[in-house]
């Protein structure tokens, strides 16, 4: 016996999808919503347990410090190092300060 081809059950559910939308749009949309407000409130949840982890380091860090930090808060949280430093930068809670070379913690 044959093992069954994905891609077969791949344009099932897509053909099944397409008749949802077609038949109920407006379920659809409302199920939509409801995914897209569920994913949105789990994403602020993500970024504000960072921001708290974020709250209790040191106002200001050397490289060595905030490697520490960040070696320690990533792993428990389930990001890598260093996309869990880009995180925490881009979200603007610490920032570097080239003439003191330090860097800043600017959660508080």
């Amino acid at each position: 016996m044959t093992p069954p081809n994905p891609n077969t059950y791949r344009l099932r559910l897509l053909r099944h999808w397409k008749r949802m939308w077609r038949d109920n749009p407006t379920e659809m949309e409302e199920a939509r919503q409801r995914a897209v407000q569920a994913s949105r409130s789990a994403y602020q949840g993500r970024n504000k347990r960072i921001a708290e982890f974020v709250r209790e380091w040191l106002p200001e860090m050397t490289n060595t410090q905030l490697k520490e930090r960040v070696l320690l808060r990533a792993s428990e949280m389930g990001y890598k190092p260093r996309s869990f430093k880009t995180k925490v930068k881009r979200l603007g809670l610490i920032a570097y300060d080239p003439q003191r070379k330090l860097w800043v913690n600017r959660s508080k």
